[in-house]
């Protein structure tokens, strides 16, 4: 069953007005960090009511700008909504990583439970 799993830009209060400034689209965020927090709350709950698992994909302000230039992008939407989609794929690749560790495992145990003593 695939999972459906969406990354949104996402800030804390204190980075809020300084992202906000340096980004070239800035004039269309909301003017504070409530409204914006309001929205994108809306946003995230409408998502999860249909079953869309939502990734916070935190923006910091010390490595947001690195993350733009490596891939060439803008600070703008685009590059925020690109790399809320790098943050979700990140977390979806983690969890399958960790299921399919924890299925080898369980093998391996059963494996190990079928051995017959002494070969060990």
């Amino acid at each position: 069953m695939p999972v459906s799993l969406v990354g949104i830009a996402w800030y804390r209060r204190e980075d809020y007005d300084n992202l906000k400034a340096t980004f070239k689209d800035s004039e269309d965020l909301p003017d504070t960090f409530d409204e914006w927090l309001e929205k994108a709350e809306r946003v995230s709950g409408t998502l999860t009511g249909q079953g869309i698992a939502v990734v916070k994909a935190y923006i910091d302000p010390e490595t947001f700008p690195a993350w733009c230039r490596d891939h060439g992008f803008e600070m703008d939407k685009v590059a925020r909504m690109e790399f809320g989609t790098e943050c979700a794929a990140n977390k979806l690749s983690a969890q399958r990583g960790r299921q399919k560790r924890a299925r080898a495992l369980a093998l391996a145990r059963q494996l190990r439970r079928r051995r017959p003593r002494g070969t060990e």
